[in-house]
């Protein structure tokens, strides 16, 4: 009986649903399909640059309408703001929005 509930390492491989059983390599089935992406991550900006210049800097790019929102975290330290991280995430509307914003930063 002990020899029916012990499976080798060889076995688990073969039954994992993530892997090809002829090579044992991880297939990633369930991540074939991935999500549109709409968020952005802008980095190595001015800690001193605030959310409403970046709102203006991208007005200025025709990205004005496209965006939902802009999250950048800042330093605080006993109350006073200090600036910001040095990055900032930027959710657009749509898919496209993010290629147009890519082609026109970079």
């Amino acid at each position: 009986r002990g020899d029916e509930e012990e499976e080798t390492e060889e076995q688990i491989i073969d039954n994992d649903p993530c892997t090809d059983d002829a090579s044992g390599e991880n297939q990633g089935s369930f991540l074939a399909v991935e999500p549109p992406t709409t968020t952005v991550m802008l980095r190595n900006i001015p800690c001193s640059l605030t959310k409403e210049e970046i709102a203006d800097a991208l007005q200025t790019a025709g990205l004005g309408e496209a965006f939902n929102f802009i999250f950048m975290p800042c330093c605080v330290k006993r109350r006073r703001t200090h600036g910001n991280l040095g990055y900032a995430f930027v959710d657009f509307k749509t898919p496209e929005h993010v290629t147009e914003c890519r082609r026109l930063i970079h």
